[in-house]
């Protein structure tokens, strides 16, 4: 038993320091400027959700993120049938979309 236990501990140890892996999955994001002077852009995502925490990546020109301690202060989310929505009040909208958008 207490040969186990010294075999175990290692491992024990480094699963722990190890950071919980997130869901992720690929979408198709939409994102509409509230200027209304950019086109609004289409393009397949990266959205990745741990713990309530989104992370949204279109590319390599935009990176979102979604603390879920500020939801409802700095931004709305909507749960749609199709995905989900991020709104910053005169800033943008993001939707997510699981399929591509009709």
């Amino acid at each position: 038993m207490f040969r186990s236990a010294l075999i175990a501990a290692p491992w024990l140890a480094i699963a722990a320091a190890l950071p919980a892996l997130a869901d992720s999955t690929e979408a198709y994001c939409r994102l509409s400027r509230h200027d209304h002077t950019a086109p609004v852009e289409q393009s397949r995502c990266q959205f990745s959700q741990r713990q309530g925490n989104v992370t949204v990546n279109m590319g390599s020109r935009w990176a979102f993120r979604f603390d879920s301690e500020n939801e409802g202060r700095s931004y709305t989310r909507d749960n749609l049938a199709d995905g989900i929505r991020f709104s910053r009040e005169g800033e943008y909208t993001l939707t997510v979309f699981w399929a591509p958008p009709q």
